[in-house]
């Protein structure tokens, strides 16, 4: 049978443990729209996450979270003023 020895670590906890924001989850507004359309655009352009080719202009993001606002709740990550997803 393997025996596990215990190793105790004396680090105090506020050094090993990251600041958290305080982040909110709320529906989308329209003042919202040019922060999630850089987000967006970020990601159609330096990954492979979106099926997108090309990067949104505003008004198509905007036309777009119009739309999908129709039928589903669009919601956004933030911080604050800051748009974080």
């Amino acid at each position: 049978m393997l025996k596990y020895q215990k190793i105790k670590f004396n680090i105090p906890l506020q050094k090993i443990q990251p600041k958290m924001q305080q982040v909110s989850i709320r529906e989308v507004t329209s003042e919202d729209f040019d922060q999630i359309t850089a987000i967006y655009n970020h990601y159609v352009e330096h990954t492979l996450i979106t099926f997108d080719i090309g990067p949104y202009t505003l008004p198509q993001l905007t036309d777009k979270i119009l739309s999908l606002q129709k039928n589903y709740p669009v919601l956004v990550a933030h911080d604050e003023d800051t748009i974080l997803g």
